[in-house]
Parts: structure tokens; sequence; C-alpha cells
């Protein structure tokens, strides 16, 4: 995948999964770097009042280093 088609994915998947309609929501994104894969890895997390963490993963990015 090329990192055109790798932003456009991100993109999708955060049209898909960030909801700005949802009341006393708090959004933000992690990024991990897998030291033993050479690669990152970019969740979204959502912490939904009521029901807690919600995590989602994004995509991960290979051969980056």
């Amino acid at each position: 995948m090329n990192k055109q088609q790798e932003l456009t994915l991100i993109n999708q998947r955060i049209e898909t999964l960030f909801n700005v309609s949802k009341f006393n929501t708090q959004f933000w994104i992690v990024i991990v770097n897998d030291i033993y894969d050479h690669s990152y890895n970019i969740f979204l997390v959502n912490n939904d009042e009521g029901k807690g963490n919600v995590l989602f993963q994004f995509i991960r990015l290979k051969n980056i280093h």
C-alpha cells in the first residue's frame, strides 16, 4: 500500500468511527511504535460516558523505519 492509499484508508475510517454527535464523549488517537515488526499501529480511542474506553485499530503502517 502506498502513502496515498494509506491516507485514504485512514480518512475513511475516521469518518466511520469519529461521531461528533455523541455528547460527553472524548476521542483521542494513540500511535504505537512496534519496534519488533518495524511498524506503527494507529488506534482511535473513545471514552463514551457509561461505556468506558473503546479502542479501534485504524491501520498498521509497515516498513516505515
